[in-house]
């Protein structure tokens, strides 16, 4: 019973003092039209962006997830109240696209910040603005774009990996799934993130899409109107 209770007080004084051990954060970012097309999901009937979003910045320890606490819950207010329109820029870079979201963000970066968030030391506002300032700065959609990697049926193999090393000298790591008819198609490119969630580093991946080549699909929006222009 002591020893329970012994490692039950180092326990919740790790998580008071934030000490949950991680090295590095994934910073992944999804393409909506892959997250909304496989048939395992509803997406709203508008879901559309032109940018890859982001799933999450996920602490990792030796290349594996860790479990975070949980709490303190996530509390709207915070985020809100957070500088350089957080809030504005949460809706843009972190949507949720699921329609049993009801057209709300909140569950999404509810579960984010319960599941990952809690393990760093950051408030929730830093928590999310250290995740969404790495995404504008990667602004892949856009790097893609300039490159002739764009939304549509064309497959591809190493150009869309190689095209990211090149503009950003970091290796990212490509996930992709299927399509509802199974065709292979990008998913998540992640990036890793030093603890301080400032600095991008490079790192080992545990196993990515071996798959190739895939297709880089179009989203609902661009599908419906045929328009593959940029937008900011």
């Amino acid at each position: 019973m002591k020893l329970l209770l012994s490692l039950w007080l180092v326990f919740v004084i790790g998580i008071v003092d934030g000490e949950v051990d991680y090295d590095y954060f994934y910073l992944v970012l999804q393409w909506p039209g892959s997250y909304c097309n496989t048939g395992k999901v509803t997406c709203y009937d508008d879901a559309w962006e032109y940018r890859f979003t982001l799933h999450g910045m996920w602490p990792q320890k030796d290349g594996q997830g860790v479990s975070c606490p949980g709490s303190p819950d996530f509390h709207f207010n915070e985020v809100q109240s957070g500088s350089n329109n957080l809030l504005g820029r949460m809706d843009r870079w972190w949507p949720s696209f699921n329609a049993a979201h009801k057209r709300s963000n909140k569950p999404f970066w509810n579960t984010e910040w319960k599941k990952h968030g809690t393990c760093t030391s950051f408030t929730q506002s830093e928590y999310f603005e250290k995740a969404i300032s790495r995404a504008e700065y990667l602004n892949l959609y856009l790097i893609l774009f300039k490159a002739g990697i764009r939304p549509g049926m064309q497959t591809y193999t190493s150009e869309i990996k190689n095209e990211i090393e090149m503009t950003f000298n970091l290796k990212p790591r490509i996930q992709c799934n299927e399509d509802q008819y199974g065709t292979v198609q990008l998913y998540e490119i992640t990036f890793c993130v030093d603890k301080t969630g400032t600095q991008f580093l490079n790192c080992t991946y545990s196993a990515a899409c071996n798959r190739e080549p895939i297709v880089f699909p179009r989203t609902y929006y661009q599908s419906t109107a045929q328009q593959c222009s940029y937008r900011s």
